[in-house]
C-alpha cells in the first residue's frame, strides 16, 4: 500500500499559509489520546487529533486503483464542525502519473481554500522535484519515515537505504538517513 502522506505533506508544505503537523507531533498527540502511534487516522481520529493539536482543519486523502487508473482525492475538513471546507479529486492514467496528479490536486485545493493563484504558482514545486519520481522509492521512504516516527530507527534504516537504491537522487531519503545515522 502506498502511503501518500509524505507527498501530500511535501506539496502542502509549499504553501506559506498552511501549517502541516509533523509526524512527531501526530505521534505525541495520539499518545495523549491513549492511542498507539500507528493508529489509522480515520476521519473521527483525525478530527479529534486536529482539535487536540489546536488546528482549525485537517486534510484527508484517498487513493483508489481502477485498473490502470488511480483516483486521488483530497478533502479539507473543519475540526470543530466536521464540515467539508473544500475537496478535490483527480485521476492519474497510470502509476507513473500519480505524483503529478497529486501535485495538481493539492495546488487546486490550496486555491479552493483561498490561497491566491499567484502564490500557489510561486510556491508550487513539482512533486518529482520535491520528493522522487519513483513511487517504489517513495513507498520505501514512507515506511522508513513511519518506523522512525514509531521510535524504531533500526527498522527505518533498510527502508531508507532501499529508497536511495531505487532513486539515487532522492534527497529527502539521504537527509533522513543522515539524521538517523548521526544519532546512532
Amino acid at each position: 500500500m502506498l502511503q501518500i502522506s509524505t507527498t501530500r505533506r511535501a506539496t502542502l508544505n509549499q504553501s506559506p499559509f498552511l501549517n502541516v503537523l509533523c509526524d512527531r507531533r501526530v505521534t505525541e498527540t495520539l499518545k495523549l489520546m491513549t492511542l498507539p502511534s500507528g493508529t489509522k487516522l480515520t476521519p473521527d481520529v483525525a478530527r479529534e487529533l486536529c482539535m487536540r493539536a489546536g488546528n482549525k482543519a485537517y486534510i484527508g486523502g484517498s487513493i483508489a486503483n481502477l485498473g490502470n487508473e488511480y483516483v486521488l482525492g483530497l478533502k479539507t475538513v473543519n475540526c470543530l464542525s466536521g464540515e467539508t471546507l473544500a475537496h478535490e479529486q483527480v485521476t492519474a492514467n497510470g502509476k507513473e502519473k500519480v505524483l503529478n496528479a497529486l501535485g495538481d490536486a493539492a495546488a487546486k485545493l490550496r486555491a479552493r481554500l483561498g490561497e491566491a493563484h499567484s502564490t500557489v504558482q510561486k510556491f508550487d514545486t513539482p512533486l518529482k522535484q520535491a520528493t522522487t519520481p519513483s513511487l517504489d522509492a517513495l513507498q520505501a521512504y514512507s515506511l522508513g519515515n513511519k518506523s522512525h516516527s514509531d521510535g524504531d530507527d533500526h527498522a527505518a534504516l533498510p527502508f531508507l537505504q532501499r529508497a536511495i537504491q531505487l532513486d539515487p537522487n532522492f534527497a529527502m531519503a539521504y537527509s533522513k538517513l543522515g539524521r538517523l545515522r548521526q544519532f546512532r
